[in-house]
């Protein structure tokens, strides 16, 4: 089955910065371009669930790369914890029990 992806969301755009006010800017700046945003460990300490809640809430959606690896049931609850916030991708390092 062929899936028809939208060209805006075609290419995640790291949002690599320390600083929440930095990304939400560029974030703004590509508004309408780039609908698929990366938020990786460095931005998540610095801004926490607002700036992902910020992004899913402007209509954009998240990849939220914090590299989870863990025993399969904490890596399971963290996942709930994903999906409650609506991000859209994960990254999840494990073995065969917890992938």
């Amino acid at each position: 089955m062929k899936k028809d992806i939208p060209l805006n969301e075609r290419i995640i755009f790291a949002l690599d910065f320390a600083d929440p006010r930095e990304a939400a800017s560029w974030v703004e700046k590509l508004e309408g371009r780039i609908k698929f945003f990366k938020v990786g460990l460095q931005l998540f300490l610095a801004g926490g669930w607002p700036v992902v809640d910020q992004i899913i809430k402007g209509g954009s959606k998240v990849m939220l790369d914090l590299k989870f690896f863990d025993i399969p049931e904490t890596v399971h609850q963290a996942v709930q914890q994903l999906r409650n916030h609506g991000v859209t991708f994960a990254t999840i390092h494990g073995n065969d029990a917890i992938i």
